[in-house]
């Protein structure tokens, strides 16, 4: 018993016409086969991959300019008081010359450039130096008598 092949139209086909069917769609396919290999190689240059990545960077970095200016105008003020703290972060050095001594010295202190120990040493030969000037300018009352000790 011999298998019949049939035509889209159900009419039994010879050998001939099923070998010429399979002929042309094997050449369709293999049509088909070197149009994607050319798309898939022309996607795949060098000039188109940078191109395709700069035109994804530029919608990446549009999405978040959008998203920055949307939440620069829902939050004006804690943006603001970022902006002046990052503004203080880099002009810190600049800052701290023009500091009152106990800033500049916290500074020094919370920055690892002075330790705790020094910086309480400095301190209490500042307060030892104020007791003492105090005691001179109490001992100093006109007349060049001492105070009594105790």
């Amino acid at each position: 018993m011999r298998w019949a092949s049939f035509g889209r139209d159900g009419t039994p086909m010879t050998s001939r016409q099923t070998l010429d069917k399979a002929s042309q769609r094997a050449a369709i396919q293999r049509r088909r086969l070197l149009q994607t290999a050319s798309t898939v190689r022309d996607r795949l240059m060098p000039a188109r991959l940078a191109d395709d990545a700069k035109t994804g960077a530029r919608a990446h970095i549009a999405g978040l300019k959008q998203d920055t200016m949307a939440h620069i105008r829902a939050h004006p003020v804690r943006t603001a008081l970022g902006l002046t703290a990052l503004l203080a972060w880099m002009l810190r050095k600049p800052l701290m010359n023009h500091a009152p001594s106990a800033i500049s010295r916290a500074y020094a202190v919370l920055s690892g450039k002075l330790a705790f120990s020094e910086w309480m040493a400095d301190r209490r030969a500042q307060v030892e130096l104020n007791d003492a000037a105090a005691d001179d300018a109490a001992a100093d009352n006109g007349n060049n008598e001492e105070l009594p000790h105790g």
